[in-house]
């Protein structure tokens, strides 16, 4: 029996949080929890959704397993799984929210994520050139992110 506060089917990834608290609990269950990296924990969590036939990416579980309090995180799988935190200025008001509306992942295999990821670049393309980082959303790189940072 699982009880969870994340609603399920919310684009509030229930699936990954599910998925990472039964990798932990099976590592604690059979006395692996310190055999296991962080990191090498989250590529499992991914590669057991993909095996279970969802289209995802690894952000979601990697969140759910590095995740800190009061801090962001910038996560590049290039070349190999990194974290970084992310300090979220004062100024900055960030709302996470259920809006009610489901979000069943295979309804949109193939659109969903595509879909994020377009999200994601208009979002810092907004940013950039609020802060006058760029003159246009084309010259906006992934170079930009870091410069949003200094």
């Amino acid at each position: 029996m699982v009880d969870s506060h994340v609603p399920i089917a919310a684009g509030l990834s229930s699936s990954s949080a599910f998925t990472v608290c039964a990798a932990v609990a099976t590592l604690h269950a059979n006395g692996l929890t310190n055999e296991v990296s962080l990191e090498k924990l989250a590529d499992l969590a991914v590669k057991a959704e993909r095996n279970a036939g969802t289209a995802c990416g690894g952000m979601d579980q990697t969140i759910s397993i590095m995740g800190e309090m009061g801090t962001a995180k910038l996560i590049d799988f290039n070349p190999a799984l990194k974290t970084t935190n992310v300090k979220i200025p004062d100024s900055v008001s960030l709302v996470i929210a259920n809006s009610c509306t489901p979000s069943p992942k295979l309804l949109t295999l193939g659109t969903r994520y595509n879909k994020r990821v377009v999200e994601c670049r208009f979002a810092l393309a907004a940013m950039a050139l609020k802060a006058g980082k760029i003159e246009n959303f084309e010259d906006c790189t992934f170079k930009t992110f870091y410069e949003l940072q200094q």
